[in-house]
C-alpha cells in the first residue's frame, strides 16, 4: 500500500482520485464447473478435484489492467482498488516536478508516533501518510527505481513518509556508488 508509477499511454485521460473500474468488476459464475468449484466427470476421482478454472472458488474475478504506454502517472495502492494521483506526463522528470510542486499538508516535515494514533490523531496521521510531501530529488529517485514506495515507514525516529524514505535511501546509495577521483601531486 502506497504510491505506485504506472506506464500509460501519454493521452490516457482518467480522473485523478477516481479508482480503475477494471478491478472493481463483479465476479462471474464459472461455467466450466457451473459454480461449483469441482471438476465435472463421471469418474469420481476426478469430480473430487478442483476446478483449476476458478481454482475451487466457483467464480471467476475479472481485472482489466490500465492500458500499457510512454507516458508515466502516480498512483495511489492505499485504496482497495488504488487511484490516479497526477495527470500522465511524457518523462518521469516531468512527474516527480508536479508531485513535489502539489506536495503540502499541514503536518509536513513533522515525524509522528504510534502514540498519535492511539492519542485520536489517526486522520492527521493518514492525511501525513498520503500526502506528497517528498522533495523533487526524492519522487525523481523513486520513480526512476521500480516505481513504488509504501505509505510510511516506521523508524528509529517515528513514521516517515515512504517516498521520503526510500528515495533518500536511493540517493544515498547512488552517493555511495558514485566513484571518487584521487588527484595525486
Amino acid at each position: 500500500m502506497g504510491w505506485q508509477v504506472m506506464r500509460v499511454p501519454v493521452d490516457f485521460s482518467w480522473p485523478i482520485d477516481k479508482s480503475w473500474f477494471g478491478d472493481e468488476l463483479p465476479p462471474i459464475r464459472c461455467e466450466l464447473c457451473n459454480g461449483s468449484g469441482m471438476k465435472r466427470s463421471d469418474d469420481p476421482a476426478i469430480r473430487a478435484a478442483e476446478c483449476e478454472l476458478c481454482e475451487g472458488q466457483g467464480e471467476i474475478f475479472l481485472n482489466i489492467p490500465l492500458p500499457k504506454g510512454d507516458g508515466w502517472q502516480m498512483w495511489e495502492t492505499t485504496s482497495a482498488t488504488g487511484s490516479a494521483s497526477s495527470p500522465v506526463f511524457a518523462t518521469p522528470e516531468e512527474l516527480a516536478r508536479w508531485l513535489s510542486d502539489s506536495s503540502g499538508s499541514e503536518v509536513e516535515g513533522k515525524t509522528l508516533s504510534i502514540v498519535d494514533l492511539l492519542t485520536g490523531e489517526s486522520s492527521r496521521f493518514i492525511q501525513w501518510c498520503t500526502s506528497e510531501t517528498a522533495s523533487y530529488e526524492q519522487w525523481l529517485a523513486v520513480i526512476n527505481d521500480d516505481g513504488y514506495a509504501c505509505s510510511f515507514v516506521d523508524t528509529k525516529d517515528g513514521f516517515v513518509p515512504g517516498v521520503q524514505h526510500k528515495g533518500d535511501e536511493l540517493i544515498a546509495r547512488k552517493c555511495d556508488s558514485t566513484p571518487s577521483v584521487e588527484i595525486s601531486a
